[in-house]
């Protein structure tokens, strides 16, 4: 479980949230993008939100508001946010989420201004659920992003409310990244399979985005090496063996920021990926993340064939003798469907 202290702002007053206390709290950052896993929209009803301003620039705060609905007891509210032009710029801020505190009477207004690397509650307390990978950034990542409003519970089911869109415009001492940006997402097919002597096969659906840097100019027909990767794999959906099922789990597979992942494209068609995650192998194989979660390394390898090409890269790699019981080893195989965009429109 990630443990990191971050300032969240309520009217005057500055408190320090613990994302392990929030986690423990609500049971999701394990139970459920990162990232809570991206929730499936659906049309969002008479719920209306608002975002303004409507034209900001990288340094504005955003400023949401929508009228509550009726929760369960057990429901709060969940605010994402996710710019889709972070890439690998480790100098703005490109996606968190912020839960909101306290049950909220139907009718009443929420209202939440999001910073960089702080939210301010005009009433009410909001937490960071899941914080920015910068804290320290200034300004947030410009390009189309999207806002949007969920209802969680303390098993981690989120279902979608309402969203909002909006392009954020660079500011005038923006911060450019060097390099010719990739974006590598994880298409329908993706799973992890986990195998155990004696017990049944499982497999559990994963979904995300990756980031990465050619450090020059993207030239055919060559190798083309990948690095300064960011970006996380979810877990769309679990299901534990009994031996290693528990109360929380993580479903957030993110790269290591400043980490040794990276991509090697090799211009004879060969492909490897390696990858770093903050998630132990045990939270690969769909089992109760432990007391003290570790890293995963591993490496994915595939082939470019045609006609699909980089539009469905097919990559797969494995970690052995995974411990899900005492004496039971398992094998956790990554079989990712991606698609390669080294258009740098990313």
């Amino acid at each position: 479980m990630l443990a990191g202290r971050f300032q969240v702002q309520v009217g005057s007053a500055t408190r320090a949230a613990l994302i392990v206390g929030l986690a423990a709290s609500i049971a999701v950052m394990c139970t459920s993008p990162a990232l809570a896993a991206p929730p499936a929209k659906k049309k969002s009803g008479t719920t209306q939100l608002t975002v303004s301003p409507r034209k900001p620039k990288a340094t504005d705060g955003l400023s949401i508001a929508f009228r509550a609905g009726k929760l369960r007891r057990d429901e709060r509210y969940l605010v994402n946010f996710e710019s889709q032009g972070a890439g690998t710029n480790v100098q703005c801020t490109g996606s968190y989420q912020v839960l909101v505190i306290g049950r909220k009477r139907p009718r009443q207004l929420v209202e939440l201004t999001l910073y960089p690397n702080q939210v301010l509650a005009t009433s009410g307390t909001a937490h960071f659920f899941n914080a920015a990978e910068t804290p320290s950034a200034r300004r947030f990542c410009a390009g189309a992003t999207s806002i949007w409003i969920s209802r969680i519970d303390p098993d981690g089911k989120v279902n979608f409310i309402a969203s909002r869109h909006v392009r954020i415009a660079r500011d005038a001492r923006y911060p450019e990244p060097t390099g010719t940006p990739v974006k590598i997402g994880l298409l329908e097919g993706s799973s992890i399979k986990v195998e155990a002597p004696g017990r049944p096969d499982r497999t559990l659906s994963v979904t995300g985005t990756l980031h990465g840097v050619i450090p020059s100019t993207f030239t055919p027909n060559t190798n083309i090496d990948i690095s300064s990767m960011t970006g996380a794999m979810y877990l769309t959906s679990i299901s534990p063996d009994a031996l290693c099922a528990g109360p929380t789990y993580r479903v957030e597979l993110g790269l290591a920021q400043g980490g040794p992942s990276k991509m090697l494209l090799e211009a004879s068609g060969n492909s490897v990926l390696s990858l770093e995650l903050l998630a132990d192998p045990l939270s690969l194989a769909g089992c109760a993340a432990p007391a003290a979660p570790g890293k995963s390394t591993l490496t994915l390898a595939g082939r470019v064939n045609p006609p699909d090409g980089l539009i469905r890269l097919p990559l797969s790699g494995t970690i052995k003798d995974v411990q899900i019981a005492a004496g039971l080893p398992a094998t956790v195989t990554l079989n990712l469907l991606v698609k390669v965009d080294l258009s740098g429109r990313t």
